[in-house]
């Protein structure tokens, strides 16, 4: 199984701001006066503002038990349960959410973000639990369904396609690998011109990868599917590459072609042939880019985006368009931020590589650099 270390599983759909419109979940306390219950709201946004989201959850409940004729109620669950799933409390937040969903009164913004919401917040679950545990399991079943829900209510959301990506990484966590390509073929061709699309490709590339991997782990020889398999995963993935219309993830690309070759070339019992695959894989490792490349790569994309939405001011809907891939591009970067250098797990791999071709002494030489790399970054070591 390849591994997409590119997204947060927390991060799937969309964040609250997005599908509000542009109203921000947290916003602000206004100057005018408000009720006691508006007041209680105010306060318990100012506390998640503040990042004390289990403070705020227990302040957007109590204003729901001591108001609970409030008209402001389904906003009030809404917020406790986006509190709950910013604080961690993934069972709190889909209680909360559901709350939402079973008000007849909730106003409809809050209705299709608690749907759109709730698989997140599943998928986020799953991703905090070992892969052994059969509630894992059970989140990301679930996760997968209540895509399927908010895709069947919302079919021409703007979301539609995060939501099947959501869905497609879900399947793909279940060992459902080729429901996951199916939906992601289909996501790639209703959404051609997104600007997002790519991640779709990039996540289709991994899933075809590993079909091909999980195929050749049960042969017990050639597999001409399997070697198509291989074949189109990296061309996926060197078109990202070649287009170079996202750095960051093109980047990403460029390593996963390694890891693709690598594992490709172990099922390989041809000497000659293998050794050819394993030099390919070098190739690709090498050029993978420093984690400063692609920080700065995400952040030019960013204002890329940010430039689009002041030329679009006047498109309220592009504007939003825009606005929505700003916001997840900013949740990417900041997963960009929590990873290691990649250049440093290239280089290991390279090591693995040459010990496997029985080339020791620039094994060797791997291993020194990663020594001293690690001797760099934290010299009590």
């Amino acid at each position: 199984m390849l591994s997409d270390r590119r997204f947060p599983v927390a991060a799937l759909v969309c964040s609250a701001s997005a599908l509000l419109g542009g109203t921000s979940v947290q916003a602000q306390a206004p100057a005018a006066p408000a009720g006691l219950d508006a007041q209680m709201i105010q306060k318990a946004d100012q506390l998640a503002a503040e990042g004390k989201h289990g403070d705020a959850a227990t302040m957007f409940e109590d204003m729901v038990k001591k108001y609970p004729a409030s008209v402001q109620v389904p906003e009030a669950n809404f917020k406790a349960g986006y509190a709950h799933y910013n604080g961690g409390n993934y069972d709190a937040a889909v209680a909360a959410f559901k709350k939402v969903l079973d008000d007849k009164k909730a106003a409809p913004e809050y209705v299709e973000l608690a749907l759109s919401l709730t698989p997140q917040v599943l998928a986020a679950k799953a991703g905090k639990l070992p892969a052994n545990d059969p509630n894992r399991t059970a989140a990301l079943e679930e996760a997968v369904k209540q895509f399927d829900v908010y895709l069947a209510k919302y079919p021409a959301s703007e979301e539609v396609e995060s939501a099947n990506y959501g869905k497609a990484l879900a399947l793909y966590q279940l060992a459902k690998y080729d429901a996951a390509a199916t939906v992601l073929r289909a996501s790639m061709q209703k959404f051609a011109a997104s600007p997002t699309v790519q991640d779709s490709q990039y996540l289709l590339a991994l899933t075809i990868g590993t079909i091909a991997n999980v195929a050749m782990q049960a042969a017990t020889g050639e597999n001409k599917a399997a070697d198509a398999q291989y074949d189109e995963a990296e061309r996926l993935l060197r078109d990202i590459i070649t287009k170079r219309q996202n750095l960051a993830l093109a980047n990403d690309a460029q390593f996963q072609v390694g890891e693709l070759l690598l594992a490709r070339g172990g099922f390989i019992a041809d000497p000659a042939k293998q050794l050819t695959v394993m030099n390919r894989a070098l190739d690709a490792y090498r050029s993978v880019q420093t984690k400063e490349y692609v920080l700065q790569a995400q952040q030019q994309r960013i204002d890329a985006f940010i430039k689009l939405m002041g030329e679009s001011a006047a498109n309220p809907p592009l504007f939003q368009k825009y606005k929505r891939v700003v916001e997840k591009e900013r949740e990417k970067l900041a997963g960009f931020k929590d990873r290691g250098d990649d250049t440093v797990t290239a280089k290991i791999k390279c090591g693995q590589i040459f010990s496997q071709l029985g080339k020791s002494d620039e094994s060797r030489m791997v291993m020194n650099f990663i020594e001293q790399h690690a001797l760099a970054t934290d010299p009590e070591q």
